[in-house]
């Protein structure tokens, strides 16, 4: 008997628990934040576009100078990737803008 008023009891408080964190999630569903971008839509941000690196020795860079080219270990066909904060968030492929370089989103990470 103290068995089944143990598992009564459990079931009531996992219960009353789910409620609360649907009501939490419901909250945060609601937030001003999340139902209007308005207000943080004007916000810059900076993105890094990021092609690839290389790893030298101290001498080489020493000896670096104009008309100095330095091999990437990146491949020209693989994606450029996009970073905001040093955080990966797409990938893409270069294009030509007008006389500026452009980045065609190939795929947004999560």
């Amino acid at each position: 008997m103290n068995e089944n008023v143990t598992n009564i009891e459990l079931n009531e408080l996992e219960s009353d628990f789910s409620q609360h964190l649907n009501s939490e999630s419901d909250k945060i569903e609601n937030s001003v934040i999340k139902q209007d971008y308005s207000l943080i839509e004007d916000v810059e941000v900076t993105l890094n576009a990021v092609i690839g690196e290389a790893k030298i020795p101290v001498g080489e860079l020493f000896s670096l100078g104009k008309g100095s080219v330095i091999t990437l270990q990146t491949k020209l066909d693989e994606p450029v990737l996009i970073c905001l904060k040093n955080k990966v968030i797409a990938k893409g492929s270069i294009v030509g803008v007008g006389d500026s370089f452009g980045i065609e989103i190939d795929e947004i990470l999560e």
